[in-house]
């Protein structure tokens, strides 16, 4: 992973305020869903995570992907497995956080 990458990764660590996790950020080649473009699975007690990001994004699509990611891991706590509304609920609610934060509309 490049500096740049990481620099940009440690920003919104920073201004998330998830500088006392250890979040480890990997590159993958594919997922499942050829458009997902990023995953995470956190631990919230250990305050550990682990994010994939899709291995030859552009760099706004790989920043905005670290954003939308490093969201859940602050989310996580409100994230819900059982395919709820609610957790449907939340992904709308991180894509839309994600949006504002990148001065998207």
């Amino acid at each position: 992973m490049t500096r740049a990458k990481l620099r940009h990764i440690a920003k919104w660590q920073t201004k998330l305020k998830l500088r006392d996790w250890d979040i480890t950020v990997k590159e993958k080649r594919r997922f499942k869903d050829p458009r997902q473009t990023g995953a995470c699975q956190v631990k919230c007690t250990f305050l550990e995570a682990t994010i994939w990001i899709k291995k030859g994004l552009s760099k706004k699509e790989f920043q905005r992907t670290v954003m939308h990611e490093l969201l859940h891991v602050r989310f996580a706590q409100f994230t819900f497995d059982d395919g709820s509304a609610l957790r449907h609920e939340l992904e709308v609610g991180i894509e839309v956080l994600t949006r504002i934060m990148r001065g998207e509309r």
